[in-house]
């Protein structure tokens, strides 16, 4: 199995989402960081009680703090910064020999230095994700430009798209939990989508249509993502190829209908880009074989799978026909989930640790098989083992916002590991995600209404903005990020 055009492809892929990030944060300096902004950034800066520069930067991360040496203000250090990120991601985007450790490293400085003044406006968990994941594509990447066209990509790749693998695992796998963790009542009535399309920030042209779509299948849509979200990611350790090519269409198809009915900026995009850590070069240019009996056995076994996996959720959510539909109800309390989950955290993590074992175990195989010649075998196994310890390292780590999501196994954490996290969660190598825990806006969406009239008796006439939800029976005109 060859990684090598697969790494490529997402490392080109995360230029986009980098190239997306910065000229998003670039269009909104004036408005919010600037001089008259919301939140100007220099106030952040400002603030600081350190005198000398290395102490500024231990206590606010930024390369900002080089912006009075360079005869720059805050808001105009601002701008380079955005543009330089565009710049560079830019680059990666139009030629694959600039995807390297030291361009990923200096787009995640850059955009690290960017978050650090954001306050309120980088609260969600969108900017945390692209930290975390931009820091993992540091250690994708090649040190130096890749070889000629076809050579094969190194064994270390398939230490690292585990570590992206299990981070996209880790993600999917909170973010759907933490809406049951919550107790929120319309996650637990599979009526939340009712009110979904209504409140998001930006609803797109379809988000209003959507809204109007029978209240049964916005239970199944529900359902859904909870599959994708839950159930289907542990998949993504099977060390089959049409398993995981699978899991790669199902998160791809939930992907496509998010980007469709809602506006989250780079979101879908950061989280397609992390799916294709579930493919191989075979996938996008393998020859066509005689079909081999193993892999008429992994496509029984993914069948097999998928088809126990489903056969849950029919159970789990009561999913009857009724007529012309389909009704779903939770078929599980809240006891019985506090304890599953009480209980399955541990198993994970083994699950992780099994499958991490198992990784490294194969890329040291490769090297020492597919390497001629004691020298470059050795040199190949110490890459491969120091890369293998990293990888341990985050691994462990990760492990405490996973456990946090229980006392039980939250308690039992060594003090040791959850050093380890927040050192790197200083830097936001490693933090704790749970999109959407509580629905909001149940009660109807507040918006602002600007009203006019020639006099104050009236009558007043409310003012209609192209791109602000108002009248309620027409949809929105497509809006760009936000």
């Amino acid at each position: 199995m060859n990684l090598r055009y697969t790494r490529n492809l997402f490392l080109r892929a995360f230029c986009i989402v980098y190239l997306s990030a910065f000229l998003s944060f670039y269009i909104q300096i004036p408005g919010l960081y600037g001089d008259n902004g919301v939140l100007p950034a220099k106030s952040v800066l400002e603030f600081s009680k350190h005198k000398t520069l290395s102490a500024k930067i231990h206590y606010q991360p930024t390369l900002l703090w080089l912006a009075p040496y360079l005869g720059l203000d805050t808001s105009y250090a601002l701008d380079v910064l955005a543009l330089l990120g565009a710049f560079l991601a830019f680059t990666g985007l139009v030629s694959q020999r600039f995807c390297t450790i030291p361009l990923f490293a200096a787009l995640w400085s850059l955009y690290f230095s960017l978050f650090q003044v954001g306050q309120t406006f980088v609260s969600a968990s969108f900017d945390e994700l692209l930290l975390e994941a931009g820091f993992l594509a540091i250690l994708v990447a090649p040190l130096l430009p890749g070889g000629r066209k076809g050579t094969k990509g190194s064994p270390n790749d398939f230490i690292t798209f585990w570590m992206v693998r299990w981070f996209l695992f880790r993600y999917l796998l909170t973010t759907g939990l933490t809406k049951f963790n919550s107790g929120c009542p319309k996650w637990w009535s599979l009526t939340a989508f009712d009110h979904h399309f209504e409140t998001m920030p930006l609803p797109s042209p379809l988000s209003w249509y959507s809204h109007h779509i029978p209240q049964w299948y916005l239970r199944l849509v529900q359902v859904y993502a909870n599959l994708c979200e839950i159930f289907l990611p542990f998949l993504f350790f099977i060390p089959i190829r049409s398993v995981r090519i699978t899991g790669f269409v199902f998160q791809l198809f939930l992907q496509i209908c998010i980007v469709l009915t809602g506006n989250y900026d780079y979101l879908s995009l950061l989280i397609v880009t992390l799916t294709l850590s579930l493919l191989d070069d075979q996938f996008f240019y393998g020859r066509k074989k005689s079909i081999s009996k193993w892999s008429v056995v992994g496509n029984i076994v993914n069948v097999l799978l998928h088809a126990a996996v489903f056969y849950g959720i029919v159970h789990l959510y009561s999913m009857k026909i009724n007529g012309t539909q389909i009704d779903t109800n939770i078929a599980f309390t809240k006891s019985q989930f506090d304890n599953i989950l009480s209980q399955g955290l541990t198993y994970t993590v083994h699950l992780g640790l099994v499958s991490l074992a198992g990784t490294i175990l194969y890329a040291l195989s490769h090297v020492v098989f597919d390497n001629s010649g004691s020298g470059n075998k050795l040199i190949g196994v110490i890459s491969t083992l120091i890369c293998a310890f990293a990888a341990v390292i985050l691994f462990m780590a990760s492990t405490v916002p996973l456990a946090s999501l229980h006392p039980a196994s939250n308690s039992t954490m060594q003090p040791n590991v959850r050093t380890v996290y927040n050192r790197l969660h200083k830097i936001h190598a490693l933090n704790q995600y749970g999109l959407f825990p509580k629905m909001t806006g149940v009660d109807g969406r507040p918006e602002i209404i600007l009203e006019g009239a020639d006099n104050v008796e009236g009558p007043w006439k409310e003012y209609n903005f192209l791109y602000k939800p108002g009248n309620v029976n027409h949809s929105m005109p497509f809006v760009g990020k936000y």
